[in-house]
């Protein structure tokens, strides 16, 4: 082959490449940016729907579970100023507490 021939058939080469990356890059890959972002923000809210509704149920368990156990205000003040330094704030966060702590203690005897 002479060096004419190579270099035809590199031209070639290159330009079907070309046209193959253009005609994906229009018609063929990824759907457009505003249903990118939609996609993203449906499973970012199935995904946090889904973990609220589990908090929603944890607290509605936690909660009256927690209130069963006789405390003394000293205790609780204790716990609750350590729940603070902590980072929790919440005003139930003693009671709730206490619950996952007897939840936690019955399911590792239930084990």
């Amino acid at each position: 082959m002479s060096q004419i021939e190579l270099i035809i058939i590199a031209i070639g080469t290159l330009a079907f490449i070309a046209i193959f990356a253009a005609g994906y890059a229009f018609w063929g890959g990824r759907p457009n940016l505003e249903e990118r972002i939609h996609q993203e923000y449906e499973d970012e809210k199935q995904k946090k729907f889904q973990w609220r509704d589990y908090l929603k149920v944890s607290l509605t368990v936690l909660k009256p579970i927690g209130e069963m156990i006789p405390r003394s205000p000293q205790e609780m003040s204790r716990q609750e100023r350590r729940l603070t330094q902590a980072g929790i704030r919440r005003r139930d966060a003693a009671i709730l507490f206490t619950g996952a702590k007897l939840v936690f203690a019955l399911v590792c005897v239930a084990l």
